[in-house]
């Protein structure tokens, strides 16, 4: 649809404004907006630091001295393990510090 606009000695042609609100960028903050939420809802679920990913860290600590109760994770290697055993245990044997070994 458009119009013809006449100023003296000069024929343009111009669009005609249809009525239309600026709907589109408040979509995209709105889509925006829930996309954000999502994602922090997300990680808040997945575990991560403070209180909410408390049973996560519990779940993946495989080892515990029983010596002095330190809590090892599960991707330490046997060396290492042994390690900790003669450094601070080494006049208990190492089953009895770790005897899941």
């Amino acid at each position: 649809v458009f119009c013809v606009a006449t100023l003296p000695f000069v024929h343009r042609i111009c669009p005609i404004k249809e009525n239309r609100m600026g709907k589109g960028s408040n979509v995209a903050k709105a889509s925006k907006a829930r996309a954000d939420k999502l994602r922090r809802e997300k990680k808040k679920g997945a575990g991560g630091g403070g209180s909410g990913g408390v049973e996560k860290r519990k779940a993946q600590q495989g080892h515990q001295c029983k010596a002095c109760l330190q809590t090892f994770m599960v991707t330490l290697t046997r060396a290492e393990l042994e390690q900790h055993w003669e450094s601070k245990h080494s006049k208990l044997s190492l089953a009895q510090c770790f005897p899941d070994l």
